[in-house]
C-alpha cells in the first residue's frame, strides 16, 4: 500500500501521513510492481487518490496491506501542492526502485 506524506521520516519513524482534517477523501493505494528489469522495478498501476484535501505531499511509503509494517519510504523529486478536491496521479512506470 502506497502512503503519501506530508513530512518526511526516518528509517526508524514513519513521515506524516496526508490526513482528511478539512476535507477531501485521501486513502493509501495498492501499488503493483511489473517484472525487474535492468537492475529496478517499476510500478505496473496507476496510483490515482481523487478528492485530495488541501496539502503538500513531499515523499511516499510503502506500507504491508494491513499497514502495521513500513517497508519503504523515500522522497517525491518535486513537491507537490493540491488543492482541496485535487487529483494526485501516480503513472504506471513512474514509481520506480533500483536493486542491489
Amino acid at each position: 500500500m502506497v502512503a503519501l506524506v506530508t513530512a518526511m521520516g526516518s528509517p526508524t519513524t514513519p513521515g506524516t501521513e496526508v490526513t482528511n482534517t478539512g476535507g477531501g477523501s485521501y486513502s493509501r493505494k495498492q501499488i503493483q510492481f511489473a517484472a525487474p528489469s535492468g537492475g529496478s522495478i517499476a510500478s505496473s498501476n496507476t496510483l490515482t487518490y481523487a478528492s485530495m484535501p488541501a496539502c503538500q505531499v513531499v515523499g511516499v511509503e510503502e506500507w504491508d496491506v494491513n499497514g502495521t509494517t513500513r517497508r519503504w519510504f523515500g522522497p517525491l523529486s518535486t513537491p507537490k501542492t493540491c488543492n482541496l478536491g485535487d487529483t494526485f496521479t501516480i503513472s504506471a512506470g513512474s514509481y520506480s526502485k533500483n536493486l542491489s
